[in-house]
């Protein structure tokens, strides 16, 4: 185990750290990720970093850190708390996008942008909220 103090210069939307003045990114571990988020960048902390290279551990050394387990709203949660939810996405846009123009080819008409992207859209929504349902 690795312990390194510094103060937090950037803070990657997938969770990476990189302190100032240090050139190495250190990555979270899975039990670490939910208090990686862009409002800490500045603060001062001390990593624990495990045998793999993966951050363990956050100590903050700052006494007006506020703790970050409470839940927090979509518009700051990081890459990793909702990538199953942007994959999803990505995957229902794709086929979508492979329905309408298949659709639009079928019918013989002519590709209007406008009613393509209108028709992926409502396609992709209805995808996503048929594998999202609980």
């Amino acid at each position: 185990m690795e312990k390194i103090k510094g103060k937090i210069g950037i803070v990657a939307k997938t969770g990476g750290i990189k302190l100032e003045g240090n050139d190495r990114w250190f990555n979270p571990n899975i039990e670490v990720r939910n208090i990686i988020t862009p409002e800490i960048r500045g603060r001062f902390i001390e990593l624990t970093i495990d045998d793999f290279g993966k951050i363990k551990d956050i100590t903050f050394l700052d006494e007006d850190h506020v703790e970050t387990n409470e839940e927090y709203d979509e518009k700051k949660q990081t890459y990793w708390d909702r990538r199953e939810q942007v994959v999803v996405r990505q995957n229902a846009l794709r086929h979508a996008t492979k329905i309408a123009l298949a659709e639009l080819e079928y019918k013989k008409e002519n590709i209007d942008v406008n009613v393509l992207t209108e028709t992926v859209k409502k396609i992709a929504e209805n995808l996503e909220n048929w594998i999202l349902r609980k």
